[in-house]
């Protein structure tokens, strides 16, 4: 989007997918009271360490686009969330989750 929009034409384009199409599904859920577990947050963690650079330049565009939502975890930082050694850092998503229909 940053490549071919102009700035403003991308960042509205964003919101839209993102934080505006999340609240949507929270308003759906509301308003038909729906019952389900909507879980907040995702982790994408990084196996090699060149995996963590792609995963730095996607939230670095995001946080262009004023995306708040998205936190870069280094190695010692990822482990707050993940008890294990093998990760080299990682990208948190607070936007993002699921949602789990009983």
């Amino acid at each position: 989007m940053i490549e071919y929009l102009s700035y403003e034409d991308a960042q509205r384009l964003w919101t839209f997918i993102s934080s505006e199409s999340m609240s949507l599904i929270d308003e759906i859920t509301s308003q038909y009271a729906l019952n389900i577990d909507r879980g907040r947050g995702h982790l994408t963690a990084a196996i090699y360490p060149g995996h963590l650079n792609s995963l730095v330049k996607e939230a670095d565009a995001r946080k262009f686009l004023r995306d708040e939502s998205v936190s870069i975890l280094g190695t010692y930082e990822i482990k707050d969330h993940i008890t294990s050694d093998i990760y080299h850092g990682g990208v948190l998503d607070m936007l993002g989750g699921k949602c789990i229909i009983p």
